[in-house]
């Protein structure tokens, strides 16, 4: 399985950076911003675990609504974007929870003509404000304040549709001790994001 994602992960990147730009859809323009809302499923399983398709669903949801946009352009194929959003829980655990992300996206695939794909992958803060009862189970302590990683593949019609649907992983964590010794949570699933221009 690990052999087989890194040889689709070498074709694809190595097939987008030979993109010549007059044969691919012409970016966006200007300042875009996006709305999102996503809906995801607990699962026991680690970040990387997930990455590579191990996903133990549990009784334990996240529903998600947020704003962002594009900051800036790292050439011709990445892009820097900003998000906030906010976050209800419900299931084995029942808090609200806010996050703020930077995050970075590559947006230029061979088949974009076909069907349009992005990936992305963003961290930053994240605050529940209650202790999350997932997060507390075989840890000594947790707390409130924690980091925020995502990771967001989008599929879109060709050309410049507004509308785009997504996967993601949605991961709280104190990053191996760095930001807190407290437990951590995975949730994985999907929603629809409409881009403003």
């Amino acid at each position: 399985m690990r052999r087989t994602v890194a040889i689709l992960l070498v074709v694809t990147l190595g097939g987008a950076t030979a993109l010549h730009a007059a044969d691919a859809p012409a970016p966006a323009t200007g300042d875009e911003r996006y709305v999102h809302a996503y809906v995801a499923q607990w699962s026991r399983t680690r970040f990387n675990q997930i990455v590579r398709g191990v996903i133990d669903y549990h009784d334990s949801w996240v529903g998600a609504a947020g704003v962002g946009g594009r900051w800036t352009d790292l050439g011709p194929h990445t892009r820097l974007e900003w998000e906030l959003q906010a976050a209800k829980h419900w299931g084995e655990q029942d808090h609200a929870e806010v996050n703020a992300l930077a995050l970075l996206r590559w947006h230029r695939f061979p088949w974009d003509r076909v069907v349009r794909n992005t990936v992305a992958l963003g961290t930053g803060p994240s605050y529940a404000f209650e202790v999350p009862a997932i997060e507390e189970r075989g840890n000594d302590e947790t707390t409130y304040l924690l980091q925020h990683l995502m990771l967001d593949v989008s599929v879109a019609p060709p050309g410049r549709s507004r509308w785009s649907l997504f996967l993601r992983v949605h991961h709280r964590s104190g990053v191996f001790g760095l930001v807190a010794d407290s437990g951590s949570s995975n949730f994985v699933g999907g929603g629809v994001r409409l881009h403003l221009r």
